[in-house]
């Protein structure tokens, strides 16, 4: 497991937690926690790393998932050019590796559960007293979440899709039915589908949230399989009054009909050896003896 921190610029003091691993959905959720208990800072600072960063194919910055995050959340993005930039935070690594280490173990802890519940309950906290300063403005510049600051649509992981005529949107090698009702221009228009922090998926209409149901996954496309032989299966075809009347003796239990040259069983067929019943082949075309072709000159 690694630690995910947060320092305040001002206080000095720390908000951590345990993870299994250091992605952007351990960002988002590390930042939920820090916002229901204090509010909305101003700025977020850190590295350059691609969770906080991303460049397209002509070196030009382009927004990820956390960036995007904070921007609907009204914090600004600032990213250090290097760790010496940032060493507050880099000098509370080497703390707490030497320090909280041994208070694990001294702690016989060995789940991350029980890891997160020690620093909730006893390190944090202990951090905190002994080593927050007091700040040089007594003014708390965090700001209280607003009415539509809906922090589990804004952490979560967002994708555009076009809707279908049919009203079906693929995502993840699934296929997903919108139901009614139906909003205009959602026929052909964009949606947003919000996959949280909860594992639950959430699609999003401009501002309406649309009911659906899994059809279940996308059939692969069949230009990528090698082609097999389908076996042929009996159809059984109702004929007409009409035509019992002009063959009411003759009936047939397949629509394939064989056709000259051909085996019956698909058009590209060839027939197969040794068989006699392929039809009547047909006869080479000859030019007649007075045929304009058979003239010299």
């Amino acid at each position: 497991m690694v630690l995910l921190g947060m320092i305040d610029d001002a206080t000095g003091k720390i908000f951590v937690r345990f993870y299994e691993a250091e992605t952007t959905e351990a960002y988002m959720d590390l930042l939920m926690r820090y916002l229901k208990r204090y509010g909305r800072p101003v700025s977020w600072y850190s590295d350059k790393d691609s969770i906080f960063r991303a460049e397209d194919r002509f070196d030009q910055p382009v927004p990820t998932q956390f960036s995007r995050a904070l921007e609907e959340l009204g914090m600004e993005l600032i990213l250090a050019n290097s760790p010496q930039a940032k060493g507050r935070i880099e000098r509370l690594w080497g703390t707490l590796q030497d320090r909280w280490v041994k208070e694990l173990r001294l702690a016989k802890v060995s789940t991350m559960e029980q890891a997160n519940a020690l620093l909730e309950r006893k390190l944090m906290a202990q951090f905190n007293r002994q080593f927050t300063h007091r700040p040089a403005s007594p003014n708390d510049a965090h700001r209280p979440l607003g009415k539509g600051h809906d922090l589990e649509a804004i952490l979560s992981i967002q994708e555009k899709r076009t809707v279908a005529n049919d009203y079906t949107i693929r995502l993840d090698n699934r296929l997903y039915q919108l139901l009614p009702p139906v909003w205009p221009g959602e026929r052909g228009g964009q949606v947003i589908l919000e996959k949280r922090l909860d594992d639950s998926l959430h699609i999003r209409f401009k501002q309406r949230y649309l009911p659906y149901q899994i059809l279940g996954a996308q059939p692969p496309n069949p230009r990528s399989l090698s082609p097999e032989p389908i076996p042929a299966e009996p159809v059984e075809v109702k004929p007409s009054t009409k035509a019992k009347d002009q063959a009411a003796g003759a009936t047939r239990s397949s629509a394939v009909h064989r056709s000259a040259g051909r085996s019956g069983r698909t058009p590209a067929a060839p027939c197969p050896s040794g068989s006699n019943n392929c039809g009547t082949p047909k006869k080479p075309c000859r030019p007649a003896p007075d045929h304009p072709w058979r003239k010299a000159g």
